[in-house]
């Protein structure tokens, strides 16, 4: 069964991809994701010398979320089928990390969508601000999804931090393949991860062209129903109190 064969009035699809530069790849795009509904990007490689203009695709907003890196590499991109109605959350997001947070609404559903980068150099701080602005968005919304590009190793052992984060808020991970793999390594680096208030019909990864990403996409298809209550929303909450107090020390 195919993630085209599931879609329905009743979901929401997302493809999470790393493309390594959009610039030369708008026509691959358009024709590999128009199915989905919400596209999410990372390593984009924009700057403020492109325009949306030239990053158009048919049947989604014209006005896409970006967070464009000043210097080469990285920056973030979201799509949206126009129909979807998305609201910028700036301040679940911070200055120094490659974080871009929208709040869902569509088929009556909403939910908050994380996408973020962390690069291999990024501080070790990271999570902990991560984790601070999940804890914030519990206030906003109690349906999350983060996407993007970890580059954590969720096939590994070796993850105590992401894995903590998604324990401490009983987050689960629905790709359970590998997302880059090459001669030497198998690794799952571009997860989707979802709140356990979220429900999901369908999950895979899909094999991109070795010109156009080393890494494959991951999708998700969500199942938009009534929100479920949180029995341990005030714990988060006295949680997210620690981390302000963390941060602000240090």
């Amino acid at each position: 069964m195919s993630a085209v064969d599931i879609l329905s009035d009743k979901s929401i699809s997302i493809c999470n991809i790393n493309i390594r530069s959009i610039r030369n790849k708008i026509n691959f795009l358009q024709n590999f994701v128009d199915e989905f509904d919400i596209i999410v990007l990372t390593e984009t490689h924009l700057d403020n010398s492109i325009e949306n203009r030239d990053i158009e695709l048919d049947s989604f907003d014209k006005n896409p979320q970006r967070k464009d890196r000043t210097n080469s590499g990285g920056g973030l991109l979201i799509y949206s089928k126009e129909d979807i109605g998305i609201c910028r959350k700036h301040e679940l997001e911070n200055d120094i990390d490659e974080t871009i947070w929208v709040e869902v609404h569509a088929k009556g559903h909403s939910f908050l969508l994380c996408n973020t980068y962390r690069p291999e150099w990024t501080d070790s701080e990271y999570w902990a601000r991560l984790n601070h602005a999940i804890g914030l968005a519990y206030q906003v919304n109690e349906n999350i999804v983060i996407s993007g590009d970890l580059n954590s190793d969720l096939m590994s052992l070796n993850n105590n931090k992401l894995i903590d984060m998604m324990r401490l808020f009983n987050f689960k991970n629905v790709i359970e393949k590998p997302t880059r793999v090459t001669n030497h390594s198998r690794t799952l680096l571009d997860p989707i991860i979802v709140s356990d208030t979220i429900n999901y019909v369908f999950s895979d990864v899909f094999k991109l062209p070795d010109n156009i990403s080393d890494h494959d996409a991951s999708v998700v298809i969500l199942q938009c129903s009534k929100n479920i209550s949180r029995s341990f929303k005030r714990e988060i909450w006295q949680y997210q109190k620690l981390i302000t107090k963390s941060l602000k020390k240090n």
